[in-house]
């Protein structure tokens, strides 16, 4: 299938009239409504905190011009006393005491409902805290110039199943750390972790892990500041900020250069092959390569993370958050401001599935920090994909919101059930390019050259990737510096089943779409966006 749609204004008017009211009824009706769908995932919960989650009781029939999501605030009731209001779909209670029942329950702000019903609440007990294990107390000094490397390491070698070691307020130099299983490891407000940086490039330690592939196991070998292998309950907190230091290794890997000395850059944070990791409250700034990354790793919850590129120093590979074969991952409530992909969803065909991902209420901001330049969500450019939500998610000057690739060579890729709803993008810096094409790509032609392009039939194998079922709804563009959204599928195999529903599109260029199979477009109004000066 081939369809170009180019600067056109597409409106439905009875239509939309008819759907217009019976969004207003139905906002009408059910905004009054106390929210009945709260929840707080036990992964959440830690002895002070409980990350209360809920959804909107209505669905809107059409994409208004005027409507964001962001709009909506929430008021967040305590054993029945507000204690604050969010305007997300997602609030962190904290200052709690271990092992005791809360009551929560939540209520849109402007709703004439009863402020606290029973019924709609839900009872909640926090952890027991555990043993505390203070940095300070195994030598660390936190003035910024003393290596802090070996005392922070022995308060974690030494924390007992449970305990949590505690980084205090302070800055503290390091080296390297490695992270284990059955802890929690809290940075305080007012902690920062420098990483002493490029002059460490010899003696970061690398660690080995055995994966299962589907033609076998191999043995993955990482190299990243703070890491761990086989890892099972782990909980990284607080409200303190992790530097990696990035402005000092970048300059000396230039594009095309992997390795100096024999080494390469390192990750930021690295976790491979376990389960049961909650990242909150965190701040990670300036990697010399990807921040977060999530090898084999089951039941993730990021909540209230900022993800930064801080220096104004030019880098590269700044993924913000990439989980790898990953499964169970919910990223709630977090800041991407880093640069390149935000959330890269990673792997290869013979790797595991990386299934059921979920990303909810986050902001995507090119201006939140000095030296940000991030696209979106991102999947590929090639692995076994299947059950991605990203929703109630706003994008300022990012490059895109999604960003679905692979290519021909990326054998047995698989992307299946996808879907992206109630979406607010508005660009003023990134142009189109040639790895993202426009703010939602599904792109089968990754960097393929143009005798490879999707006009070109190659032979179809059993290895070629296949994408299927992916989902736009609700969602509100203005793109004034380029496309709106593009796709290109193979010739052979055509892309499957691609909706578009309740979208309004303000772009220098509407839809580009070749090759996909079974397409429906539903209320969707397409206008010539003013181009930026």
């Amino acid at each position: 299938m081939n369809i170009q749609i180019k600067s056109i204004k597409n409106k439905i008017t009875k239509l939309l009239i008819i759907f217009l009211c019976m969004g207003l009824q139905g906002w009408g009706q059910n905004a009054s409504n106390f929210i009945k769908n709260l929840r707080a995932p036990s992964l959440g919960v830690t002895s002070s905190t409980v990350l209360l989650l809920w959804d909107d009781q209505y669905e809107p029939n059409v994409m208004l011009e005027e409507y964001s999501h962001s709009k909506l605030s929430y008021d967040i009731y305590q054993n029945g006393i507000k204690i604050a209001t969010a305007n997300k779909h997602t609030y962190t209670v904290k200052d709690l005491s271990p092992e005791r029942t809360y009551s929560f329950s939540v209520c849109v702000t402007k709703s004439k409902a009863p402020k606290f019903l029973e019924e709609n609440a839900i009872n909640v007990t926090t952890k027991n805290v555990g043993n505390i294990f203070n940095v300070k107390d195994f030598g660390a000094i936190g003035n910024g110039k003393v290596h802090d490397t070996e005392a922070i390491q022995n308060a974690i070698n030494t924390c007992d199943k449970g305990g949590t070691v505690l980084v205090p307020a302070g800055s503290y130099l390091i080296g390297q750390i490695e992270l284990k299983s059955d802890m929690t490891f809290e940075i305080e407000k007012g902690a920062l972790i420098t990483f002493i940086g490029y002059d460490d490039i010899g003696i970061l330690k690398r660690f080995k892990t055995t994966l299962a592939y589907t033609d076998g196991d191999k043995v993955h070998t990482g190299k990243s500041l703070i890491y761990g292998s086989n890892i099972h309950n782990l909980t990284i907190t607080g409200e303190g900020v992790l530097d990696a230091n990035g402005e000092t290794w970048w300059p000396h890997f230039p594009v095309g250069l992997e390795k100096v000395k024999g080494e390469s850059r390192p990750r930021f944070l690295e976790l491979v092959k376990g389960s049961n990791i909650l990242i909150q409250g965190v701040t990670f700034q300036d990697s010399p390569k990807f921040n977060n990354v999530l090898i084999y790793i089951d039941n993730v919850i990021y909540s209230d993370v900022k993800i930064l590129k801080y220096s104004t120093v030019k880098g590269r590979n700044g993924d913000g958050l990439d989980p790898y074969g990953s499964r169970n991952v919910t990223i709630v409530g977090c800041l991407f401001a880093n640069q390149d992909d935000s959330i890269a969803l990673k792997g290869d065909g013979k790797s595991r599935f990386c299934e059921n991902i979920n990303v909810l209420d986050c902001v995507f901001d090119g201006n939140a920090a000095p030296g940000a330049s991030p696209l979106g969500f991102a999947i590929g450019s090639g692995c076994k994909v299947k059950g991605v939500l990203v929703k109630n998610c706003t994008f300022i000057d990012a490059a895109s919101i999604a960003n679905i690739k692979t290519k021909k060579n990326a054998s047995y890729t698989f992307v299946e059930d996808v879907r992206v709803e109630n979406i607010t993008y508005l660009n003023t810096k990134h142009t189109d390019r040639k790895w993202n094409h426009a703010p939602i790509a599904i792109d089968q032609y990754y960097y393929a050259p143009e005798d490879k392009g999707p006009t070109v039939f190659q032979p179809l194998t059993p290895e070629t990737p296949f994408f299927r079922n992916i989902q736009f709804k609700n969602i509100r563009m203005n793109n004034p510096v380029g496309r709106g959204i593009y796709i290109a599928g193979f010739a052979e195999l055509p892309i499957q089943q691609v909706s578009f529903t309740n979208m309004l599109v303000k772009s220098l260029d509407g839809f580009s779409i070749q090759n996909v199979k079974d397409i429906s477009v539903q209320n969707v109004t397409v206008e010539l966006a003013v181009k930026q000066d």
